[in-house]
């Protein structure tokens, strides 16, 4: 059975202290809950909510909309995502725990969403990415803009070959990973899937050849949708 702890410091919380009886017993369940993780994004269904409260679904409606206008939490595509889990959830010093489990069971337009709301939650996500490539990070406010070589070395390569390996042509290779992300816009996920397509066998050329040709052609209209989903064919 899971367990959810719960600062104390919750209920010196002025939005907290300005709610009505029914709405802090909804807010309680949205952080406590069984279905609850430690990125704070999880399925639920209104009705269910409804059903844990003793509320009307137009309530749990209604109550979410004051949530999300506040930017406490939001409710897209029959997800919740708290907006900042680790203030009020004491067991969530390591937020990365599970983290790629956790993503890779969400839609990704809802973490997109959720990447969108410019809370606590948008930053840990941004900030997290390289998780998602298997890293083993514990937030320390690193951004995610800060790759590495290791985050990009293919998989059959050995640690002698890649510490023999010049380095200026790793440090060219990661010039234009950064180039690509800044002109195209990238974040989230999108990175993920660059980082993925650079460790596959002639991935660097590959995204070479076709960054080159999203930026060389005019024909191309929309080059981010154009290069994502040809790497994602190599």
């Amino acid at each position: 059975m899971k367990t959810a702890q719960i600062k104390s410091c919750i209920w010196s919380d002025p939005w907290i202290q300005e709610l009505t009886r029914a709405e802090t017993i909804i807010f309680l369940n949205l952080i406590s809950n069984e279905r609850g993780n430690t990125l704070g994004i999880y399925e639920v269904s209104t009705r269910t909510l409804a059903f844990e409260t003793k509320s009307t679904e137009q309530e749990i409606r209604d109550t979410l909309e004051k949530f999300s206008e506040a930017n406490k939490a939001f409710y897209h595509k029959n997800y919740v995502i708290l907006a900042n889990r680790v203030k009020y959830n004491s067991d969530s010093r390591d937020i990365s725990k599970n983290f790629v489990k956790i993503v890779k069971e969400i839609p990704r337009e809802v973490i997109e969403f959720a990447e969108n709301t410019k809370t606590r939650v948008s930053e840990v996500i941004k900030e997290l990415t390289p998780s998602l490539q298997g890293v083993n990070r514990v937030y320390t406010g690193c951004s995610q803009s800060n790759l590495t070589q290791s985050n990009l070395i293919k998989p059959n390569s050995t640690q002698s070959k890649s510490a023999s390996r010049p380095s200026e042509i790793d440090d060219d290779f990661l010039k234009l990973v950064k180039e690509i992300q800044e002109e195209l816009k990238l974040t989230g996920f999108d990175i993920v899937k660059l980082n993925q397509a650079s460790k596959l066998p002639e991935g660097e050329t590959k995204i070479r050849e076709i960054y080159a040709k999203v930026t060389l052609s005019e024909r191309i209209k929309n080059k981010k949708a154009y290069f994502l989903k040809a790497i994602g064919a190599i």
